[in-house]
This record gives structure tokens, sequence and C-alpha cells, in this order.
């Protein structure tokens, strides 16, 4: 045999390379951060000078931390806490496309926490807009116009303070402008629940890098005085654009 290797072997080994590199680029990709999975855990509403005592006491005791794993370490992403009960629609739920139409437009539904250490492209919302760190009210609001019919408006928690009370959408609109700092509002989408499983609450992915929180609302007592839950799931992450034009 020959020292000098054959061009046949040496296209192998070339392939071999090829193959190497694209299963190295892959395992990259695989633990970047927008393919992560994430998970859910309990944590506590504790009252701070920027989550005031008054809020605190509106909410459940217990919200969800989302978080997910970069570089091998833990990131948590935001928490949720939801209100003790919202408001339901006075009387039988509004005709439309809407799936959450029992809810009364305006009602505050719970917080949201952006947490400072997450990667900015966590804190974006239905429109790609970069939201701030920090806490914000959720409040319901139907939109007809849109594709997506259901949505939360965000607000900043200090400019939202009577969450007793239910906001007309014009009084909404321009505090959710405040969240975004932009002329649209500040909004999450809201969808279907997954029927798949019966664990609330749970995050559930479509495997295309959406990713929903499901949980389960108290809805005040209607003429009936009995307590009602409502299911509800709310878009958390989306995948980046990037990805999506990529693909």
């Amino acid at each position: 045999m020959s020292g000098s290797q054959s061009p046949n072997n040496l296209r192998y080994i070339g392939l071999l390379l090829l193959l190497g590199l694209a299963a190295t680029i892959n395992a990259i990709s695989a633990w970047g951060v927008e393919t992560e999975p994430f998970s859910i855990e309990p944590v506590a509403a504790h009252p701070s000078a920027s989550f005031p005592q008054e809020t605190v006491d509106h909410l459940d005791p217990q919200g969800s931390l989302l978080f997910t794993y970069s570089n091998g370490l833990k990131m948590g992403v935001c928490e949720f806490f939801w209100a003790k009960t919202a408001v339901a629609q006075d009387g039988p739920p509004g005709s439309g496309q809407a799936f959450y139409r029992t809810l009364k437009p305006g009602a505050f539904l719970g917080v949201i926490h952006f947490l400072a250490d997450a990667s900015e492209d966590y804190r974006e919302d239905f429109h790609d807009q970069k939201l701030g760190p920090g806490y914000y009210t959720m409040r319901y609001a139907a939109m007809p116009d849109s594709d997506t019919v259901d949505f939360v408006l965000l607000s900043p928690l200090g400019m939202d303070r009577d969450l007793s009370r239910v906001l007309p959408i014009e009084e909404l609109l321009r505090l959710s402008r405040k969240a975004s700092h932009t002329k649209e509002p500040a909004v999450m989408s809201l969808v279907p629940v997954d029927l798949r499983g019966h664990d609330f609450p749970d995050v559930k992915t479509d495997g295309e890098g959406t990713w929903t929180l499901q949980v389960k609302l108290h809805l005040k007592p209607g003429k009936s005085g009995s307590t009602q839950e409502l299911a509800l799931a709310i878009v958390v992450i989306t995948p980046k654009k990037e990805a999506e034009e990529g693909s």
C-alpha cells in the first residue's frame, strides 16, 4: 500500500469531516437560547417597593416562575401571579370569535414580572416590541380587528393601581402604550387551551418554538353565587424571526 491517499479515500474523509461539522453545528444550535425547553415552578408573591402589598392582596399567594437553561445555567424568564378572582361578563357571554368571551373586557387578570437577568428576547410582546424588566398588570381585551382576537394588555404596575376597577378600552390602551413606549399597546395573545393533559398550571409547546402557559382563573361568583373556573392559555414565548425566515 502506498502512503498517499487515493482520490476516493480523500473524498470519503472530506465527507466525514463535513458530516462531523454539521453535527457539531446542530448540537450548538440545540443548546442555543431559542431552542431550550421551558418549565415552570411555584413562586411566592413577596411584596416589595416595586410590588406593593396592596397589589399582592389581590393575587393568589402562589404564582409560576417560567425558566429555561442557557449554557447549562438556569435562567428565570418571568413570573406570573394571577388574580384571586377575575371579573366575568354580567350576562351571557358575548358573541363573536373570542374564546374568552366570559371575561369582561378591561378586567384585571394578574401581574407579570419580567426578570432583569433574562435575555431581552424573552421580553417581547405580540408585536415583537421589547419590554423593560419590571412588573406589569395584565387585563383582558378582545380586539376583533386582529387575526388573534383575545389578548391581555400590559400596563406598568405603578400606573395601574386600582385593580378592582374594570378599565374602559380607551384608558387601557393609553396605559398599555406606557409599557411599550410606542403607538402600539403592549399585548400578549391568548389562545385556546391545549386539552392534552389536565395539569394546571403547565407549559405547552407546539414543537415549532411557541410556548404557552396554561392556568385556571377563578371568576367572581355570578347570580348563582358559585365560583367558576376558566382555563386559559397565554403565549409566553414565540419563535425568533431569524429562525422562522431560515426554516
